[in-house]
């Protein structure tokens, strides 16, 4: 996309128009030279940035980018569709990872971490298209050790299907190797299910261990097992979700709009972070 959003946001600034930028990830998480170079063209033409953690800003100043930037949380989402509760519960707990599958998000970490002992009572979901690494991902979920444990649902999935897998699940699992933010996690908030995730900066600065999900080290699919076994269970989840329901706020959406309009009129300095946020 970057050469088309680049050319649209060049034409704009040559008729007057200021361009404000929402980075969601400063570059791919599978990098390359040549997506960088277009990645950076683009984002060479903005007058500022908008990101949702501070990892996305200061991957925005190693690039080189000297814009303003905004740092805004990601709002929870309000508008996904209410569960039918069409589909039941497995065994003593219920995971979901949801998203494209790719390298980064480590869904193998999650099945490599479900095959070992003790786990036998917990089920996963992986709904989203497998993009990246799909035979070995089918090899691991067909294992014996997994025993039918795993579905994997590689397609896309609607709103109106994502609503019954996430009120299904009694967490999210998100054992990425790398993030910068994550939409699935504001879809787990909306749904009121902790997240168990890999402990990076663009996660740990939104969970809190045992108050609204689970850390685990990265890469550390013992340690992740461990912890299924040893700390989540349903009614841990479910103690969890009671948190992040008072948490919630019907505000986030506008707070987010009203900072971005106020930060490109210049009213706001560049660290700015709406009323509210931490």
């Amino acid at each position: 996309m970057g050469p088309a959003l680049g050319t649209i946001a060049r034409y704009l600034k040559r008729h007057g128009l200021k361009v404000m930028m929402i980075v969601h990830n400063a570059a791919d998480h599978e990098r390359s030279l040549w997506k960088s170079r277009l990645s950076n063209w683009q984002l060479a033409a903005a007058d500022g940035f908008v990101v949702h953690t501070d990892e996305v800003a200061h991957d925005l100043r190693k690039a080189g980018h000297t814009q303003p930037i905004c740092v805004i949380p990601h709002p929870i989402f309000t508008d996904f569709p209410e569960a039918q509760h069409t589909l039941p519960r497995r065994g003593r707990l219920e995971l979901l990872c949801f998203g494209l599958v790719r390298h980064y998000k480590g869904v193998d970490i999650a099945l490599r971490a479900l095959a070992h002992p003790g786990l036998e009572g917990v089920h996963l979901t992986v709904a989203g298209e497998i993009w990246e690494g799909e035979k070995d991902i089918r090899a691991l979920a067909q294992s014996r050790a997994l025993d039918g444990r795993v579905e994997l649902v590689s397609r896309y999935v609607s709103d109106v299907e994502a609503a019954e897998y996430f009120v299904r699940c009694d967490a999210v699992l998100a054992p990425y190797r790398s993030v910068s933010g994550s939409g699935v996690l504001a879809v787990a908030q909306h749904y009121r299910r902790p997240v168990i995730a890999a402990d990076l900066p663009g996660f740990s600065g939104l969970i809190e261990h045992g108050k609204n999900g689970w850390l685990f080290p990265t890469e550390d699919e013992a340690a992740l097992a461990r912890l299924l076994r040893d700390r989540v269970s349903r009614q841990s989840a479910q103690a969890l979700g009671r948190n992040i329901a008072g948490e919630l706020s019907d505000g986030g959406w506008r707070e987010y709009a009203d900072a971005l309009i106020a930060f490109a009129n210049g009213e706001v300095n560049e660290r700015f972070r709406p009323p509210g946020s931490s």
